[in-house]
């Protein structure tokens, strides 16, 4: 079986180091991207699985990167941020968004929705 492919969008590299090399040892293929406009690139570069895709990014918000994707593909997009007030989840929503988690989820939960979302 050929491993999906998961672009994490972070700007913090420990963070983004943290959730790559676990959902590398959950079987997928990883790349990142850390700030806005790279993760556009990325995206229409590496044809992804699904996105994680933080909010707070350098160059470009995350509601920006997503409605930029959307523009040239229906990949799955997985908000992972810590803002989570209900203006900020309905943008991320308005953008595109499939789901939209808090930071504070713990790695072998997010792995369980990922792999809810690409069943």
């Amino acid at each position: 079986m050929v491993n999906r492919k998961i672009l994490v969008v972070e700007d913090e590299k420990l963070l983004n180091d943290t959730i790559s090399t676990f959902l590398t040892y959950s079987d997928y293929d990883v790349v990142s991207a850390y700030d806005g406009i790279s993760a556009v690139e990325m995206a229409k570069q590496h044809n992804p699985d699904l996105i994680l895709l933080d909010v707070m990014l350098p160059c470009m918000l995350g509601y920006d990167v997503a409605k930029a994707i959307r523009k040239f593909s229906s990949v799955p997009i997985l908000f992972l941020t810590s803002i989570e007030d209900k203006e900020s989840k309905q943008k991320a929503f308005e953008a595109g968004a499939t789901d939209y988690l808090s930071k504070s989820i713990d790695l072998s939960v997010l792995v369980e929705k990922i792999n809810q979302i690409l069943k």
